[in-house]
């Protein structure tokens, strides 16, 4: 009977962990007295056939100004090779559309001698003046848009892996647009900006594993243990 306890709980815990997860982390567009951050964390399914960004707009709570996500996208620095495609999007929010539009793939991206990038998914809103991504309020004056600030905002889009899928590979690139001007930084309110995770202007950090996700592999580990645990004492009983 406690094998069977045992054994569930084992495979419990690997049936919930069999996601794959790229670790959540913090993007930062900085330049001169200018920042502007967000979130953002990517996960597939077990068999690689979806792909979800969940990202957060994170005006307020860090950066030095309060702006609206417009865009983003996904892309692989060549070499190494890597695969991957995502054409089309699952679920998003209203009035975004899949793809990552061409200001935001030519807008800025620092690539070395010999490298190139591939863009394997992204989307965009269709009017970014009133379906961009805020963060949390006050906003300026007459300004409309998809709250993000009670949690992270999710895109699933269908994903084609290819033969070497790499999610720990994967970079981030957002485009924004700010309302405020900062002393000396020459910005507008209605100036675009672009973060690209491998440049320097955009610093990235990594957050710590969510409790959920942790407390999870623990069970899977726990229920392992035990298991090993139970068949040598069956061999000892032997």
């Amino acid at each position: 009977m406690l094998k069977r306890i045992i054994g569930a709980v084992a495979l419990t815990g690997a049936l919930v962990a069999s996601p794959a997860y790229a670790a959540k982390n913090t993007y930062c567009y900085t330049s001169g007295a200018f920042s502007a951050c967000a979130s953002a964390a990517i996960t597939t399914n077990g068999s690689n056939t979806t792909l979800t960004v969940a990202i957060q707009n994170l005006s307020h709570s860090q950066g030095n100004t309060v702006y609206t996500l417009t865009a983003f996208g996904l892309y692989y620095v060549f070499p190494p090779t890597h695969t991957g495609s995502s054409p089309s999007l699952a679920s998003g929010q209203p009035g975004w559309t899949a793809g990552t539009p061409l200001v935001l793939k030519n807008g800025g991206l620092i690539l070395g001698g010999g490298q190139s990038a591939l863009w394997v998914a992204g989307a965009k809103a269709g009017n970014p003046a009133t379906q961009g991504i805020l963060g949390c309020p006050p906003f300026p004056r007459n300004t409309t848009g998809i709250s993000s600030c009670g949690g992270p905002l999710s895109f699933t889009f269908n994903l084609s892996a290819g033969n070497n899928f790499s999610l720990n590979n994967l970079n981030l690139a957002f485009r924004g647009q700010s309302w405020q001007t900062f002393p000396g930084g020459g910005r507008s309110p209605s100036e675009f900006f672009n973060c690209y995770s491998t440049n320097p202007n955009c610093v990235v950090t990594s957050a710590v594993p969510e409790p959920a996700t942790m407390s999870l592999l623990a069970v899977g580990l726990v229920g392992m243990g035990g298991l090993g645990f139970a068949r040598h004492r069956r061999k000892q009983a032997k």
